[in-house]
């Protein structure tokens, strides 16, 4: 076999009665012994109590087989995880004469994996452990803010014929408390948004984008336009964060529109990728934008660029668009520079359904 010793797998060739007749250098190099030390041994002798049975109901049947997972023992006696072929040949007569063993070492590469495993595991439970604590703490939170928004209920009938500074105090302070309210609130959110897929379902982009222009949030902000720039496709998603995106992102740009030019958000969709595999939607406004290298951190919670164009915002809207699009394994980005306004684009792969190519 030393035709087979720059080989990078073991290969050990064995005879009718499972004796160890022939191995390359592999062999020795991953097991320790030499060569002396298993020509004319049983091939059991060298595997694990567990693999031994396996060896005795796979390989000494039959048929050959192909990558079952063995283990080794080296001759310090460490167990080396391999997954093993076997070839057996046979005379004319139908005698098996011998096998012809090819093992590849995945000692390593499985202890990886379980590492993974293990890894995911914990960053689960350590998710669900923040998950429960935030929402202790925010309940925990709100509780004194309620206390605190009866006790400013209960007085305002008191001061409202009372000094003017007096009156604006308790009306200060009463949006404070609405503004803390929904602070929890959107943190809450942010954390409860469901990350498991739905079923697959159809989604009217154009239809969207439609009943947007006559929501409530843009007819009372916006005294611009919403263009479609082509008639938006439907698509087929996993989930019904769409809605919820596309609203943040009109409502964002008609929040921050420049107040110098008469405010313009237009919204196209396309297929992109080299076999048309994902829809990408943009959302491109002539807002105030905000500097190129803040591109990164909009989407970062609780990242306020304009404060004085939204005083009781939070920070949180854009976060949650990233969280959820993974729902349809989408994502999101964004092009913009200061004075510019904003190209906010969302990609997801495409489903198809079907009589759909």
């Amino acid at each position: 076999m030393e035709h087979m010793d720059e080989l990078p797998v073991m290969v050990v060739q064995v005879s009718a009665k499972f004796l160890i007749e022939d191995i390359n250098q592999a062999v020795t190099d991953t097991l320790g012994y030499a060569l002396e030390e298993v020509i004319g041994r049983p091939v059991l002798d060298f595997m694990t109590e567990q693999t031994q049975i396996l060896a005795r109901e796979r390989v000494q049947g039959e048929q050959s087989v192909q990558t079952v997972p063995y283990h080794l023992l080296t001759k310090s006696g460490q167990v080396v995880e391999t997954e093993m072929s076997v070839n057996r040949q046979f005379d004319s007569q139908g005698q098996h004469l011998k096998s012809l063993a090819v093992m590849h070492d995945v000692t390593r590469r499985n202890q990886l994996f379980r590492r993974r495993d293990q890894m995911r595991e914990a960053l689960k439970k350590s998710n669900q452990e923040l998950v429960a604590l935030t929402g202790v703490m925010a309940n925990d939170l709100d509780a004194p803010l309620q206390r605190f928004d009866k006790l400013l209920s209960a007085i305002e009938p008191a001061v409202q014929d009372s000094d003017t500074a007096v009156t604006n105090y308790v009306n200060m302070a009463g949006q404070s408390i609405q503004q803390m309210h929904g602070l929890v609130a959107g943190m809450l959110s942010l954390l409860q948004i469901n990350p498991k897929p739905l079923k697959a379902q159809e989604v009217d982009l154009q239809q969207l984008v439609t009943l947007l222009q006559l929501s409530p949030d843009f007819v009372a902000l916006s005294d611009g336009s919403l263009k479609i720039l082509a008639p938006l496709p439907t698509v087929t998603v996993t989930s019904d964060c769409l809605a919820q995106v596309l609203q943040e992102l009109v409502v964002n740009a008609v929040k921050f529109r420049n107040p110098e030019v008469s405010l313009s958000i237009t919204v196209s969709a396309e297929m992109v990728g080299e076999d048309g595999g994902q829809w990408q939607v943009s959302i491109c406004d002539n807002g105030l934008g905000f500097p190129a290298e803040l591109n990164h951190r909009v989407f970062e919670p609780l990242s306020r660029f304009h404060s004085a164009r939204d005083p009781y915002g939070l920070g949180l809207g854009l976060a949650r668009t990233v969280r959820q699009l993974r729902q349809i394994r989408g994502t999101i980005s964004v092009v913009s520079q200061a004075g510019a306004g904003a190209n906010f684009i969302i990609r997801f792969p495409h489903i198809a359904t079907e009589g759909q190519s």
